[in-house]
């Protein structure tokens, strides 16, 4: 079975989010893409921020590499929007080994400033970097992110969200978040 190496570096981060999308994805490696800061200023259709990376000269985005079958390549980019706010592209990060290697990931076409995530984003990302454990103090900086508590109680993507969050036993980073507690996370 053919594959490709995919970089996650946001709401993908958490297994059980990108199961839903690639049910034969398996972890690769933890990543560094050097070079580049993480933002929330892709906007999306719900006018919410959501991830995406800018170059910033000594900063980095912290991620995981997933080895994804090439049979699920086409639901991962109807997902992550390829031709609706993000474009596939290749980056050359760091595996937690040292080496370098070349993986597909999504870019953000445009960048808009102020933008920022719905509360259950946020939480997908943070619950993310939790579970692939990408250090206490990138951890920190996500969740001192500011966000809008989304009051769309029948958004899919919300509905989704915390289904994924569910999954992975990680509610509690979204109660933290929407109880304004991020202490707790």
């Amino acid at each position: 079975m053919q594959s490709i190496i995919y970089f996650a570096y946001g709401s993908n981060l958490l297994r059980e989010r990108l199961l839903a999308r690639c049910p034969s994805l398996s972890f690769a490696s933890r990543a560094v893409l050097a070079g580049h800061q993480l933002a929330f200023d892709k906007a999306s259709i719900d006018k919410s921020g959501k991830c995406a990376f800018v170059r910033a000269e000594g900063e980095n985005v912290l991620g995981v590499l997933w080895d994804v079958p090439n049979e699920d390549l086409g639901e991962l980019d109807k997902h992550e929007g390829v031709g609706n706010g993000y474009e596939q592209c290749i980056v050359s990060v760091a595996r937690e080994d040292g080496n370098t290697v070349e993986a597909v990931t999504y870019r953000a076409t445009k960048h808009q400033q102020g933008l920022q995530p719905f509360d259950w984003y946020l939480a997908l990302v943070v619950a993310g970097a939790v579970q692939q454990q990408l250090g206490q103090e990138y951890i920190d900086h996500l969740r001192a992110t500011s966000f809008h508590i989304d009051v769309d109680a029948t958004r899919k993507t919300r509905h989704e969200a915390l289904g994924a969050l569910a999954m992975a036993n990680m509610m509690h980073v979204f109660d933290a978040l929407a109880g304004g507690n991020t202490q707790a996370l």
